[in-house]
């Protein structure tokens, strides 16, 4: 029977001495989330809201932690403007000690069995091959929406503290700690530079319960109005001298005036004082994200390790009933002055007969059309699409009828060329059936103005 308790605040802690360990001889796999101050951030602030959708297990041998997996399940994010934003796919955050990786099965197995029936990502480092081959062999694929020029996946950066230059801030300005500021300046400056956000006075004083928060190494600059304009918590893991940023935001009114980069540089001479030899700091690593890179890179920062996002949708009618939940994919590419950017929302249905309505694809996957105002050419591109998954979708469906209905399709002529829906369509399918894109690759040719797609023949 699976294990599945509940995350306890004894359990960070033991969490947190792994990562020491794991980053003492390979840091370049510290997935996302899995790092000595990200554990410490993510439980203080969200373990009072959430908790009761996370689940965990621990594996050790003797009396040591060898590895962890930290399920969070479907949850209701409340925001500070009022909003509510439903997360309907369970996220999986892990580490396996690399003299343990015959643990990686386990891991999986258990994240399986925790979140059945639902779609599920994870995140394992891009450079941990033996993981990324188990993860594979386990029925995930590539998250395509993830790895688009505006996805989520994150890189880790790091540089020494050997040699850090001096801050300069504008005049009016100061440095102020969360020991001075107080928490409320603390949780404004938060909520400020995040809006809309989860952050909370509460939250906050979660954060400051860890054991491994200081509030003398939570930096803010305060602006001449008083307004706290910027903040960051460094995270000082004092075994392996090192610290990390998290999180690091700027109030938009006071930005690209300079105050992220000589807190940074402020912050990393009091972690150097408290005894650090070496920084790091997250960031999204996406193209279209240019912004915090380009800071952390002007500041001496290089990509240590990025994530590789992985995904797998459930697929058969033992888990799920036999149809699938209506999901949109969003298509986007970008690699010149416009892109392509298509939203394709569909679902699955196994059926052991068809109408005349459905569309013929393969002797056993129809397509269904109820979307309105499809031109004929986006509806060849979707009906060549999922041929080109055809043989794969009858596997998946060995005895019955696989009907694949597409109910919005939506784009603007000016940001997409006919092939947007044949990739977006497949992209769908590659995610919600764990099936390999056949999509090798999209290049813009400049002379002609367009994208091309090439294909795994």
């Amino acid at each position: 029977m699976a294990n599945f308790e509940l995350v306890t605040a004894a359990d960070v802690p033991l969490m947190q001495g792994l990562a020491q360990r794991v980053t003492a001889i390979r840091p370049d796999l510290i997935s996302a989330g899995a790092s000595y101050g990200e554990l410490a951030w993510i439980w203080g602030k969200e373990h009072a809201a959430y908790e009761a959708t996370w689940r965990r297990r621990l594996w050790f041998s003797g009396a040591d932690l060898v590895a962890w997996a930290w399920a969070f399940l479907p949850r209701q994010l409340r925001r500070s403007d009022g909003s509510v934003q439903n997360v309907t796919r369970a996220n999986l955050t892990y580490q396996v000690h690399p003299g343990h990786y015959g643990l990686v099965d386990e891991v999986i197995d258990w994240y399986d069995d925790v979140a059945a029936g639902l779609e599920r990502a994870v995140v394992p480092c891009a450079g941990d091959e033996f993981a990324l081959r188990r993860w594979a062999a386990h029925g995930y694929q590539t998250a395509h929406a993830s790895l688009g020029d505006t996805g989520d996946w994150t890189q880790l950066n790091e540089r020494d503290l050997i040699d850090v230059e001096e801050p300069a801030l504008p005049d009016g300005y100061r440095f102020r700690t969360a020991d001075e500021a107080g928490p409320k300046a603390a949780v404004q400056a938060h909520i400020d530079a995040w809006d809309p956000s989860t952050y909370s006075a509460d939250a906050y004083e979660g954060v400051r319960q860890t054991a491994a928060y200081r509030g003398d190494l939570h930096i803010l600059v305060e602006a001449p109005d008083g307004t706290m304009a910027s903040s960051t918590i460094m995270w000082l893991d004092e075994a392996n001298k090192t610290a990390e940023f998290e999180p690091v935001g700027t109030h938009p009114d006071y930005r690209r005036l300079g105050l992220a980069r000589a807190m940074m540089l402020h912050g990393m001479q009091r972690a150097r004082a408290a005894g650090a030899t070496h920084m790091t700091v997250v960031c999204l690593g996406a193209p279209g994200y240019p912004a915090a890179r380009g800071l952390y890179y002007g500041l001496g920062f290089r990509e240590l390790s990025r994530d590789a996002p992985l995904i797998k949708c459930p697929v058969s009618a033992s888990e799920i009933g036999g149809m699938g939940n209506w999901r949109t994919f969003p298509l986007r590419i970008i690699k010149a002055s416009w892109g392509i950017a298509v939203d394709i929302r569909a679902r699955w249905e196994l059926a052991s007969d068809v109408s005349d309505e459905e569309i013929r694809v393969s002797p056993r996957v129809y397509l269904k059309m109820t979307a309105t105002g499809i031109m004929s050419s986006d509806l060849e591109y979707i009906v060549h699409g999922i041929g080109r998954m055809a043989s794969a979708l009858e596997a998946k469906a060995p005895s019955e009828l696989l009907v694949i209905e597409v109910d919005q399709l939506k784009y603007s002529p000016a940001d997409c060329q006919p092939e947007g829906a044949e990739m977006a369509i497949i992209c769908w399918i590659s995610e919600e059936f764990s099936i390999a894109s056949p999509i090798k690759g999209v290049v813009y040719n400049k002379e002609k103005n367009e994208y091309i797609v090439s294909y795994i023949s």
